[in-house]
């Protein structure tokens, strides 16, 4: 769709903070059911904004050195970093201050009726400290070092209504802080801490809430208050949702005026190379050039015949429109894009894992800082994502069995579905073969089926079909 970006990456020199990502869970869930009910998303989405620009308000207001990065989908990533050199301790305590306001101004929207979606919203956040840098791509800008991204593991395992922090900056914790936490352990983060033993430390937001005067945090009337005005502000928008017949749709997105189509997401994360970090962060600048690089690349592939729509750290997030004249073409265009970043990582340092499920997705701009992120959201998204986190293996392409199943129902579509083997009992497919691989795969099988009708002409062009 788009041509290949020509800009190179600009990177920040090394940073030093804590980076923080407060998710709220149950968010796609409660779109769907209001989309159903009401015909559009306002509700839903002054929801997420008042919640978030409450968040971002407290935060920067009551700590400069507090950066909003981004939003992607219902999740909320910010840092704090460390200028003045005042130490893990410190950062830690500010980082317990923003928890316990974000949990306070999602129990008051909760308890609002005014407000609150038909469901409680429930949330869950992970924070490590560390060095990192921050580099842009197009103007869009994303933070990678180690700490970044094992603060998002760490989001990935914790629990519902959970704050989850590293061992070391456990340790950094005064006694009354340390008495709310306990030693957790997830195998899915061995590999990321230092001894392997998966180790993190864990509390309970209503913990915290209700012990703020041993973190010196408060969430008081004035706090309730604030809130509310934001909450207000944001639902008192007139949103109206749109359905759009294709990606250029995109290009008339506002913050007033979000769309859904119909059609696949993509999440492509890039894996291994936080194990390839120096403990002393000494190759932290080769690395996030290289990522940067990376990143750019998938972008480029996506953008030939969909849409990026987001970085999220080290992972490209991206679109496929719909079907046209009843064909799922989109479906076969968006798989043969995940074979091709498959191909661009045969060459590269690093792997990826990709998850792809298909169906209605929202996309909208959500505006909390003085720029907007475009985000998506849905069913469709969660299960892409959930997908790319807990199925995809490094080297991975899984989709879910109503895509594979859309590939079964064109003729010349087929042949790329037996590409992919059932997993789960059939309830998503994965695969690890290129483009490259699967082109040359095609051609051999056009080949024999010309050998066995006795209509070989000795030459490939005769048979490659659209279905390549």
């Amino acid at each position: 769709m788009n041509s290949q970006s020509q800009h190179q990456p600009s990177i920040s020199s090394r940073k030093k903070g804590l980076h923080i990502y407060v998710e709220i869970l149950n968010f796609d869930d409660e779109l769907e059911q209001e989309e159903k009910r009401t015909h559009n998303i306002r509700k839903s989405l002054a929801f997420l904004n008042g919640l978030f620009s409450s968040i971002q308000r407290f935060a920067v207001g009551r700590y400069p050195d507090a950066v909003i990065e981004k939003v992607t989908g219902s999740r909320l990533h910010l840092y704090i970093e460390d200028k003045r050199n005042q130490g893990v301790g410190h950062c830690i305590l500010v980082m317990l201050n923003i928890a316990v306001y974000a949990y306070g101004a999602l129990k008051t929207a909760n308890e609002n009726s005014a407000i609150a979606l038909s469901q409680p919203m429930n949330i869950r956040i992970g924070a490590n400290y560390g060095e990192f840098r921050v580099f842009s791509l197009e103007e869009e800008e994303t933070s990678i070092g180690y700490a970044a991204n094992f603060a998002c593991k760490l989001l990935s395992v914790t629990q519902v209504s959970t704050i989850a922090i590293a061992k070391d900056d456990y340790q950094a914790l005064n006694v009354g802080a340390r008495r709310l936490f306990a030693m957790t352990v997830s195998p899915r983060i061995k590999k990321y801490t230092d001894d392997g033993s998966g180790v993190y430390y864990a509390a309970g937001l209503h913990l915290l809430f209700a012990n703020m005067d041993a973190l010196n945090a408060a969430f008081d009337d004035d706090s309730r208050r604030q809130v509310l005005e934001s909450f207000s502000r944001h639902s008192s928008r007139q949103i109206l949702m749109e359905s759009a017949n294709s990606l250029s749709d995109l290009d008339r997105l506002s913050e007033n005026r979000p769309v859904k189509i119909s059609g696949s997401a993509i999440f492509a994360d890039i894996r291994g190379f936080t194990l390839l970090f120096e403990p002393d962060d000494s190759n932290l600048n080769v690395l996030v050039g290289q990522i940067a690089h990376t990143l750019q690349k998938m972008r480029a592939i996506v953008d030939k015949s969909g849409k990026h729509i987001q970085i999220q750290g080290d992972k490209e997030v991206g679109v496929f429109a719909g079907a046209y004249a009843g064909k799922v073409v989109s479906v076969g265009e968006a798989v043969r894009s995940g074979m091709n970043i498959l191909d661009f990582f045969a060459g590269e340092k690093f792997s990826v894992g990709i998850g792809m499920a298909s169906g209605p997705i929202y996309v909208a701009k959500v505006g909390i800082r003085n720029n907007t992120d475009v985000v998506i959201f849905g069913r469709t998204v969660s299960l892409g994502d959930w997908l790319q986190e807990t199925r995809a293996e490094e080297g991975d392409l899984v989709i879910t069995d109503q895509m594979h199943n859309e590939l079964l129902k064109e003729p010349y579509l087929k042949f790329l579905a037996n590409q992919f083997k059932p997993i789960d009992y059939g309830l998503y497919w994965k695969t690890d073969v290129g483009l490259t691989e699967y082109t040359q795969r095609f051609q051999n099988n056009k080949n024999n089926e010309a050998i066995a009708k006795k209509e070989y002409p000795g030459a490939y062009r005769s048979f490659v079909s659209d279905g390549l």
